[in-house]
């Protein structure tokens, strides 16, 4: 009955675990859905980990106020969304160990294309742990990182993380803690991507 839907906006709602449950069993139907939005509900992690798991392409969960525990749960959904393109985790609060938790499921993602992980206080360790996880992550395009607390340790992380990906072709740095020790690594790590664009402010 729905296999021809390929966009369900569903934020703003009052949909809590148990209804995502359902909601879970019924995307299964839904052959050739593409975008699911359900930002500003009741459901906890859980019931977004049931949902992540049925998720064909676009995945936003901008705003839900995602903790570090709560991304270590989100993870184990990535675990069996494959097909995931396009993945918004904007302003949370994920941070490093959330981030770390992230990664783990973030490798098995082999068809992302867009991460956005903007505005989750996510520091050094978190963005090391990042970028080992994304090398799995072949088709991986446009990754924003904006408004984090990454420093010059992560920035030499991202620009070896930089040498493998090839396919990238935007990363957005800005407003971060990179200082000139950081951006003069990021130079090295860019001589073989000429076709990268890169977003920063060096402080």
């Amino acid at each position: 009955m729905c296999e021809s839907l390929r966009k369900i906006d569903l934020s703003s709602n009052r949909i809590g675990d148990s209804g995502a449950k359902d909601l879970a069993v019924n995307l299964q139907h839904c052959k050739n859905l593409e975008v699911l939005s359900i930002g500003g509900n009741k459901m906890s992690v859980l019931g977004m980990k049931s949902i992540t798991e049925h998720v064909v392409d676009v995945l936003n969960l901008a705003g839900k106020n995602i903790s570090a525990d709560d991304a270590s749960v989100l993870s184990d959904g990535l675990k069996h969304a494959p097909n995931l393109k396009t993945i918004h985790l904007v302003d949370n609060h994920i941070h490093n160990s959330g981030a770390v938790s992230l990664a783990e499921g973030l490798k098995h993602c082999k068809s992302l294309e867009t991460l956005y992980l903007d505005s989750n206080q996510i520091g050094d360790s978190g963005i090391k742990a990042l970028c080992e996880s994304l090398i799995h992550c072949s088709n991986l395009e446009s990754l924003s990182l904006q408004s984090n607390v990454i420093g010059n340790s992560a920035a030499t992380s991202i620009a070896s993380f930089l040498n493998y990906c090839c396919s990238l072709k935007e990363v957005d740095l800005a407003y971060n803690n990179i200082g000139c020790v950081g951006f003069t690594g990021l130079c090295e790590g860019l001589k073989d991507c000429s076709d990268l664009m890169v977003s920063l402010l060096v402080i």
